[in-house]
């Protein structure tokens, strides 16, 4: 019987999220586009009396079959011609009307043997597609009111900070499905069963006094663990920064491949594998965000208030979220690792089904740090490039399976959505035709990885710079003029270089931990202190340092573990100066 093939995707998500800058109209549009493959679209099959099949058991009996149904995005197939082509007429009305203004995708074909024939032919159909033609309603007239974020015709108007301001349809209903808990079906995969909305922030600043339970915390936990219940001992931070932080998973289009080449010789088989592949890298993602939020953001939750993050999306091998500037590092860091480990567990139950698969998958990420009053809409935009450059410098040491890693930039003056010419305008200089750039771009999430800087060395020399022994002024002011002045630069590093020296009589050895952390990071045998620090160039002429990434680092206040800050201040003070620490403190 002939096989008829329905594809739909969403489309310029991010934008649509972000369009109006607002926490709260992007935390209505995520829930929103979380639950259309969910609620909505079995409501729409209901509707026209269709049934959901089982991709593991596939039958002729007339059932809408989905190969892929998640992250704003379907595959569907069945061999009911007049239901699907109900279904595809429906589908588009219920979107506009869902999610009004978002921009998606559709395209269908047949095939009188294959699903997997009419897949291939739908893609094909769909790649070469525009975005189906979005109709904005209502219309608006020349004297109609515009809503000012957006330039749409108002529909409404809602109170902020006391004044009304006029909103679109579309930023209407995301203002009101971030009030609904009900909507929840983002939250809960992302932080678990158990979590609920209410749990999570729809406000970077309050904008009035019954807000304070839903704003994101700026806060700074207790050291001593007795006081946590105590939300007084939460000491409020005097800057708010946040971080976007977007993850993307390695080698998507080589699973596909290796999934067409399982089902190409056994084509009744499609079904099966691919939405087994679909939901065994959701499940992976989704294991690997959960853990990541037990590990490093439930203690950082002040009592009282809610978590000190935000999902954005969670799609497949994608991932979005919000942080407290702080905590990025570790969060990211542990994701990454869990979803490795995650996606090499979940790719073990499909050994049988696909042939060839590596053992897991591993992902790239970037982060981009800001403060919570900046666009973070072009943020998000960023830290997606910062994810391409990961992969590009990542695939150039293994193409087939890319290590893990992330890079991370500091928004300071221009605000653009291109990382390269960022990098380039604020983080290199040029002389005598070499580029000096301060930044190492790409960190591995382990130690061991060759062909990559370790994110763990460049942690220990975040943790010795703020040190107590190490002075802050004279290493700030060598930082800075790395980036301004080589030759001012070169006579501030060799006099800081004797006094690091001068110290070791002292019992304090700040040049040993140093040179543990800077060398593995440049790749030399030894730092010199008549040259300044940067690695041997690259193929392309530029010499790196990691010195602009550890100025982000310091100045976010990026979270260290009481572990990490021990074991420099042992590898820093003498055994004398131990002992006679030890002697004192008694």
């Amino acid at each position: 019987m002939t096989w008829y093939a329905y594809l739909f995707e969403a489309k310029s998500i991010q934008a649509w999220l972000t369009e109006t800058g607002r926490l709260r109209d992007l935390v209505g549009g995520s829930e929103l586009l979380d639950d259309l493959t969910s609620g909505p679209l079995e409501t729409a099959l209901e509707s026209l009396g269709l049934e959901i099949g089982d991709p593991d058991n596939v039958q002729q009996d007339g059932k809408i079959y989905f190969s892929r149904r998640a992250g704003g995005a379907f595959y569907a197939f069945s061999q009911n011609r007049e239901g699907m082509d109900q279904f595809a007429a429906l589908w588009p009305t219920v979107v506009i009307h869902r999610l009004p203004g978002l921009n998606f995708r559709t395209a269908r074909a047949e095939h009188p043997e294959s699903a997997y024939e009419a897949y291939l032919a739908a893609r094909r159909n769909m790649s070469g597609a525009d975005p189906s033609p979005v109709m904005d309603l209502p219309l608006g007239s020349p004297l109609a009111e515009r809503t000012q974020r957006t330039g749409r015709p108002a529909v409404d108007s809602i109170k902020k900070h006391g004044r009304r301001e006029p909103v679109d349809a579309a930023t209407q209903i995301k203002h009101e499905a971030a009030e609904q808990d009900s909507l929840s079906s983002l939250i809960r995969r992302f932080a678990g069963s158990d979590s609920e909305a209410s749990d999570w922030p729809i406000l970077l600043e309050p904008e009035r006094k019954s807000d304070d339970a839903r704003v994101l915390p700026f806060t700074r936990r207790p050291k001593d663990p007795a006081k946590r219940d105590n939300r007084e001992e939460w000491k409020n931070r005097d800057q708010h920064r946040i971080a976007v932080i977007h993850a993307d998973g390695n080698g998507f289009g080589q699973l596909l491949m290796k999934a067409g080449e399982a089902v190409r010789n056994n084509p009744d088989q499609f079904l099966k594998v691919f939405s087994s592949l679909s939901r065994a890298i959701s499940e992976a993602t989704e294991q690997a965000t959960q853990r990541a939020v037990k590990k490093t953001l439930v203690e950082e939750r002040p009592p009282g208030s809610c978590m000190p993050a935000r999902p954005v999306v969670l799609g497949g091998d994608d991932l979005t979220v919000i942080v407290r500037a702080d905590l990025a590092i570790d969060f990211t860091r542990c994701f990454l690792a869990e979803f490795e480990k995650a996606s090499e567990k979940q790719f073990s139950k499909l050994k049988k089904l696909i042939k060839g698969l590596n053992k897991g998958l591993t992902a790239a990420a970037g982060i981009v740090y800001l403060r919570a009053n900046q666009p973070f809409g072009q943020a998000v935009e960023l830290a997606e490039s910062v994810v391409k450059a990961v992969k590009q410098q990542t695939k150039a040491i293994d193409r087939d399976n890319p290590p893990s890693a992330l890079a991370f930039y500091r928004v300071g003056g221009s605000l653009l959505d291109d990382y390269q010419a960022l990098v380039a305008q604020e983080l290199e200089t040029e002389e005598g035709g070499i580029r000096y750039r301060q930044t190492l771009g790409s960190y591995a999430i382990h130690a061991d990885q060759p062909g990559l800087p370790a994110l763990e060395k460049l942690l220990d020399l975040q943790a010795l710079f703020e040190h107590g022994h190490m002075a802050k002024g004279p290493a700030r002011e060598l930082m800075t003029l790395l980036t301004l002045d080589r030759s001012q630069a070169m006579v501030r590093y060799a006099r800081w270089h004797r006094i690091l020296a001068d110290r070791q009589q002292d019992g304090i050895d700040l040049l040993k931990p140093l040179k543990d952390s800077l060398e593995p990071l440049l790749g030399q045998q030894s730092i010199r202190p008549d040259e300044l620090p940067f690695s041997e160039a690259d193929e392309q002429g530029i010499c790196h340092a990691p010195f602009g990434d550890l100025m982000a680092l310091t100045a976010m206040e990026n979270q260290l573990d009481d572990k990490r800050r021990k074991k420099i201040d042992s590898a820093i003070l003498s055994q004398a100066s131990q002992d006679q620490t030890s002697r004192e403190a008694s």
